[in-house]
């Protein structure tokens, strides 16, 4: 922990990125709650996203925390551990900014942040992290040094929580990608908006959506979301997710799923709805109608 908090401290300068800037958010998240946060950041960034994948991965097993003997309890309690990235390594020579997302594991970040870090050169680079937690605080990391443009977020952490961290340590979209396109979900007299997610299932989507809108047959299930078939299959690459309200997730590649509750299941992400407080929602979301409208917002 402290060997991260050195390199970043080294690292950090006080002005962001200009409009001028590229910028980069990397992350590593196994149970899919910092992914759709560090998603977000990215999406209000117009920045490039890509995510931290160990070369080995975490299984279920590994992160079983009350086992003593788990994998992420060793790594853990090992200070010199680096596990092994994988894929090819990035170009992060057209990167200003860099923003690193991570869960917190026993009061710290994984030990593959700390591969990351020592793993590229980020010398003379605008820096900032943020974590997820469900209920405890940063704890050790927040003792240990100065962590300037550092957040802890609570997992389900909204659009609005996000943007104002981000006007908070002054880091502005980057002007010089496209603006992000929006779908468009009408149902009943509810008219709501929703951010693609970064998932070839919603590549995939939004690129269908494009040759036109597709209306389909949709229904209640649990208390908690909406969900219909969509007319075609999308590429689903599941994991364990717990869905907050105003998630939009596909279920077996086939259906989708609008959360105005909350569930723990295997889903792909395909979006996020904006701007519509959990009441709203769950008004527009929970009603008798029986047919939902996607479309590319114009």
């Amino acid at each position: 922990m402290k060997k991260l908090l050195f390199l970043l401290s080294l690292l950090m300068i006080t002005a962001f990125a200009s409009a001028e800037s590229h910028i980069l958010v990397a992350c590593f998240s196994v149970t899919g709650n910092t992914a759709p946060i560090a998603q977000r950041a990215a999406e209000l960034l117009n920045a490039d996203y890509c995510e931290i994948v160990p070369e080995t991965p975490y299984t279920a097993d590994d992160i079983r925390y009350s086992d003593n003997s788990c994998r992420a309890n060793r790594e853990q309690g090992d200070k010199t551990c680096r596990p092994a990235l994988a894929g090819e390594a990035l170009d992060m020579s057209g990167y200003d900014t860099v923003l690193i997302a991570y869960p917190i594991w026993w009061g710290e970040e994984p030990r593959i942040i700390d591969t990351f870090v020592e793993t590229y050169d980020l010398s003379g680079k605008a820096l900032a992290t943020f974590c997820t937690s469900g209920s405890s605080g940063i704890g050790t990391a927040e003792q240990d040094g100065n962590w300037l443009g550092a957040k802890r977020f609570q997992v389900g952490a909204d659009r609005a929580t996000v943007q104002a961290w981000l006007d908070e340590i002054g880091i502005e979209p980057d002007e010089n990608e496209e603006a992000s396109i929006m779908m468009k979900l009408e149902i009943g007299n509810a008219v709501l908006y929703a951010e693609f997610a970064n998932t070839d299932a919603a590549r995939t989507l939004q690129e269908k959506l494009t040759q036109g809108s597709i209306t389909i047959d949709v229904s209640n299930y649990g208390g908690w979301e909406k969900v219909g078939d969509l007319p075609w299959s999308l590429p689903a690459k599941d994991e364990q997710i717990t869905a907050q309200p105003g998630d939009i997730m596909l279920y077996t590649g086939r259906s989708v799923v609008l959360f105005y509750g909350n569930n723990s299941w295997a889903y792909t992400r395909l979006g996020q709805i904006v701007d519509c407080d959990a009441n709203a929602l769950r008004e527009a979301l929970s009603s008798t109608e029986d047919q939902l409208t996607l479309s590319l917002a114009d």
